[in-house]
């Protein structure tokens, strides 16, 4: 059984970490033209603090605590711990990119809960199988550690903590009960036209939703405009797995697909493994959208004539 701290807690207790540290800097700038031993003092519980990150290192490092190292390296007693955080910085930074690339070619949402212990296994798994041998090994690792029910049931209670998902939590409630009561049938039909309604409702869409105007607003979901592999990759999730077309009495290519499912052309969806998917993937898409609504991003879809252009570009190119 792994253990230790999620991805998720791992990253808010560093980002934590980095705010203290920035106000402690500022007063220490303040009083850096004081004397040798206040500057000793002020820095006292910032080098307790970081000597516990070192320890831990090896299964947190964080580009952001190398960033702010850089900037105090002139202090003799932290050089060496700044040189020990840099070399595991590139490493975690190298991990922490091809985790959510691995899970979602492995044909699961790049979830936020597993221990971090589990990150770079899944990642040498993924480099150094066969594709079909390392998505068995994945998914019974994934399936058996939301074995323990008290893992899932702490997931949809942090669901509860939001404002803006307050109207909908009733009905994931029921979804996850469903999913813990082995109803698979029940818990992913239940769970999938909520993904729709929550980008919906952070896009403030009002009206009908046009052909292709859903996959414009979660290409619209950017966090500052800066590349997130995270929230790259949950895109991609979301457009090639869950919105994938079909045709009734065709061979179905995605497991997941909602129109199949809602519209009956797949009836045998109804595993553990698909619903557990669903419940993680809505973690996933509540995580991102919680974040582009604390950060104020809001939909900015492109218009229907550029999208309508790009679609046309796309097809000559197809025709040669």
């Amino acid at each position: 059984m792994y253990e230790g701290k999620s991805v998720k807690q791992v990253t808010e207790e560093l980002k934590m970490i980095s705010e203290q540290f920035s106000e402690s800097r500022k007063a220490i700038t303040e009083s850096i033209r004081a004397t040798s031993e206040q500057i000793n003092r002020a820095f006292e519980p910032i080098n307790e603090g970081l000597q516990n990150i070192a320890q831990q290192i090896d299964q947190s490092w964080r580009q952001p605590i190398i960033k702010m190292l850089g900037s105090i390296v002139f202090f003799p007693d932290l050089t060496e711990l700044a040189e020990r955080l840099q070399e595991s910085a590139g490493e975690y930074e190298s991990i922490m990119d091809a985790y959510p690339v691995a899970m979602v070619a492995l044909g699961w949402p790049p979830d936020l809960n597993i221990p971090m212990p589990m990150v770079p296994e899944v990642v040498e798994i993924y480099n150094d199988k066969p594709i079909d041998e390392a998505k068995g090994i994945v998914s019974k690792m994934i399936v058996d550690f939301y074995d323990d029910e008290e893992v899932i049931k702490l997931i949809i209670s942090t669901w509860g903590k939001y404002e803006w998902l307050a109207h909908r939590y009733p009905i994931l409630e029921d979804s996850v009960n469903a999913h813990l009561e082995g109803k698979y049938n029940l818990s992913i039909p239940a769970m999938l036209p909520h993904f729709e309604g929550v980008v919906v409702d952070w896009a403030q869409k009002v009206g009908k939703m046009q052909n292709g105007e859903l996959k414009e607003y979660i290409l619209s979901m950017k966090l500052n405009n800066k590349r997130d592999r995270f929230l790259v990759e949950i895109q991609k999730f979301f457009i090639e797995k869950l919105l994938e077309g079909f045709e009734h009495g065709a061979q179905l290519s995605e497991p997941l697909s909602r129109h199949a499912i809602l519209h009956g052309a797949d009836w045998r969806y109804g595993t553990k493994e698909n619903s557990l998917k669903v419940v993680l993937f809505f973690d996933c898409v509540i995580d991102s959208i919680s974040r582009l609504r604390e950060n104020g991003v809001t939909a900015n879809p492109r218009p229907k004539k550029v999208r309508e252009r790009s679609h046309k570009s796309k097809n000559s190119k197809v025709r040669t």
